[in-house]
């Protein structure tokens, strides 16, 4: 296992697809949480509520390229074919899966730390300059639950993508599908009654969970018939998404021929 998640590290590292991602998530953040600085006013709360907005909204942006990370971990053994040396170095296929799991979980993490820091150290200080203040230790305003909340998320959706890409070895339609789901899907779950109640359950609906404290669910996030899920169910739930994925595609792994 030691060994397997080294060459795993080694993989990630020696190609430029995390670079270019982690380039995005850097444009996106300080872009748009620039643009939203310069424009908020003090009647739109203290920076640590403006922070939350921007990361319900920027979220599933988020999401996106952390599964597009997982889904590039898998996809791109047989992409590139060189998945048969992977198997034929670690014959234990579910051993592959695993390592793939606990590497991207990590750097899943350092994306979403890369992704709320770039928010912060951009977003804070022009709010600061512009006298846009609050006392982020009120409990509605609890920075740190909220920064917690959102690296945590965006973390999870890594090792949800390699689950996914296990399942779906084609690149394109994997990434596709995932990202047409994640911003848009979910979305429209919410126009109806039944979708409304499962929504919390779903992979983004457990995120926002994550990242919303919970005295604040019904002012940030307020549509009716939803009944979040509140930081610790959302956590449980997004990890059993991720972990329940990446069983089934280790199954499906096993199965199906490499070429």
């Amino acid at each position: 296992m030691v060994r397997a998640v080294a060459a795993e590290f080694v993989k990630l590292f020696t190609t430029r697809v995390w670079a270019w991602l982690v380039g995005v998530v850097v444009l996106l953040a300080a872009g748009i949480t620039g643009i939203a600085a310069v424009n908020v006013s003090t009647g739109d709360g203290p920076p640590a509520e403006v922070l939350l907005v921007l990361l319900i909204v920027l979220g599933p942006v988020a999401f996106v390229v952390s599964a597009v990370v997982g889904i590039t971990a898998l996809t791109g053994e047989f992409r590139h074919q060189t998945a048969t040396s992977t198997f034929l170095a670690e014959p234990r296929r579910p051993v592959v899966v695993a390592a793939k799991l606990l590497v991207y979980l990590i750097f899943g993490a350092l994306l979403g730390a890369v992704f709320v820091g770039v928010m912060l150290l951009v977003g804070f200080p022009i709010m600061h300059s512009r006298s846009i203040t609050g006392d982020v230790g009120h409990p509605a305003y609890h920075l740190a639950r909220i920064v917690v909340g959102a690296i945590g998320a965006i973390a999870l959706f890594a090792p949800f993508g390699v689950g996914f890409g296990a399942l779906v070895r084609n690149q394109p339609t994997a990434i596709t599908i995932s990202a047409v789901y994640l911003v848009a899907a979910e979305n429209i779950m919410l126009a109806f009654r039944s979708g409304r109640a499962i929504y919390p359950y779903t992979p983004g609906g457990a995120a926002k969970s994550m990242i919303i404290p919970h005295d604040r669910i019904h002012e940030v996030f307020d549509v009716s018939g939803v009944h979040m899920l509140g930081g610790l169910g959302g956590t449980i739930t997004l990890a059993v998404w991720a972990l329940g994925l990446s069983i089934l595609g280790s199954v499906v792994a096993v199965s199906r021929d490499v070429s």
